[in-house]
């Protein structure tokens, strides 16, 4: 038992510290500008920025030496059919979302490209901060204004006047669209239903620049993973082992390490952020584990004890999944879940006393692996699980290794 805990641990931490370091080197091919207007093909450590960065870190094509760039020595930067960021002199909107007025302060931000053409769209996100930005033909970014504030306001009752707050709208970016971006073929209608959120503004600004007749790029088309939803059937093999200890008579058990078969169905739901790197799983699998260990009992009736365990289970691990993209279609991935458990009829049989039905508790798995296409490979082990919860002066320590193959439909 001891010595399939020390191997989990060391193969886990092996395996995760060299998948880590891995993931600290993430560049893709992409440019840079400088003050000077040079453009400068280099690699550009991707990190799906889910807030607009004020930074980013490159490296030189065939170099190794990781640079650093900042908004005081870059316009601009991206990847290719990726994302790109524009360096801008921009009014941004601090005020609280109470407030009814602006509070506009003149920034230098990375803005990010929406959409690309005649009028081009950006936005600047931190945190609950979100703003809409446009240009049209390289003029100055002028900030799209919409805003949600309280109104304080009276109303009347049987018992008097009372004061309540009211959710009022600030719709300038409406009035903004239909003076400064529409087309003969856009009516107020199309204004009047355009929301103040990304995909909206994203459809209006590429509806308008196809409407004149100007070339667009919609960087949203790039879907890191256009699987936002997948299913696999999960197949492996495993490697589990028991210890139990009676508190009254100070007998340990230690039943000798068990291989068997396991099969599991996992659905995995991308989250969209982070260059769709994170996903939600949920993986419903069976396993199953039987072992016997003899006790050697002297000077009584009977000289041995055989003790046997029987312990099947559906188990529900629901975790987070991380990816670590290296070149498409292979990717690394590490996870990280809470397992449920539901045992089956399961007991530990004693020969000569009681048996002790099996009821477990909750306990976490992590895992990491490999994907290639429709195809993926995982170790996964478990921390302890105590399985005979419903007993005062028992302990038990259940731990399991498994190999993990996967098959996404």
């Amino acid at each position: 038992m001891k010595v399939l805990q020390m191997k989990t641990g060391i193969i886990l931490i092996f395996c995760f510290s060299n998948i880590f370091a891995q993931a600290q080197i993430n560049f893709e091919k992409g440019y840079f500008i400088d003050n000077q207007g040079n453009r400068k093909e280099c690699l550009i450590k991707n990190n799906g920025w889910q807030n607009n960065p004020e930074r980013f870190q490159f490296q030189e094509i065939n170099g190794e030496q990781i640079l650093d760039a900042n908004l005081e020595t870059a316009q601009e930067f991206g990847i290719s059919k990726q994302f790109k960021y524009i360096r801008a002199s921009a009014k941004l909107d601090r005020a609280r979302d109470s407030d009814k007025s602006l509070d506009l302060e003149d920034e230098t931000l990375f803005l990010k490209t929406l959409v690309e053409g005649q009028a081009s769209l950006y936005v600047f996100r931190q945190g609950n901060l979100v703003q809409f930005y446009f240009r049209l033909n390289g003029q100055p970014f002028e900030l799209l204004i919409y805003k949600r504030y309280l109104r304080v306001v009276e109303k009347e009752s049987l018992s008097g006047f009372n004061i309540a707050e009211k959710v009022e709208q600030d719709l300038t970016y409406r009035r903004q669209l239909w003076e400064k971006i529409r087309c003969e073929g856009m009516g107020f209608a199309s204004v009047d239903t355009t929301k103040y959120r990304e995909e909206e503004l994203i459809d209006y600004f590429v509806q308008y620049n196809q409407c004149i007749g100007s070339p667009v790029v919609n960087y949203a088309d790039f879907k890191p993973h256009k699987d936002l939803f997948n299913l696999s059937i999960r197949p492996g093999w495993s490697l589990a082992s028991l210890s139990t200890s009676d508190l009254d008579d100070n007998v340990d058990i230690d039943f000798a390490g068990a291989q068997n078969f396991r099969l599991g169905v996992e659905v995995e739901f991308f989250l969209s952020f982070n260059h769709n790197k994170w996903a939600f799983t949920i993986e419903p699998n069976y396993q199953s584990y039987r072992a016997s260990w003899i006790r050697k009992i002297p000077d009584t009736a009977y000289q041995q004890q055989r003790i046997s365990v029987s312990y099947h289970s559906i188990e529900v691990p629901i975790g987070l999944r991380y990816y670590l993209y290296s070149k498409n279609p292979d990717r690394w991935f590490i996870d990280l879940a809470g397992s449920l458990n539901f045992a089956i009829d399961s007991k530990i049989d004693f020969e000569t006393i009681d048996d002790l039905r099996i009821v477990p508790n909750p306990n976490l798995v992590a895992g990491l692996g490999y994907a290639h296409k429709n195809y993926s490979i995982e170790l996964r082990g478990s921390t302890k699980r105590e399985i005979l919860r419903n007993y005062l002066f028992r302990e038990s320590n259940f731990r399991f290794l498994s190999i993990v193959a996967g098959y996404k439909f």
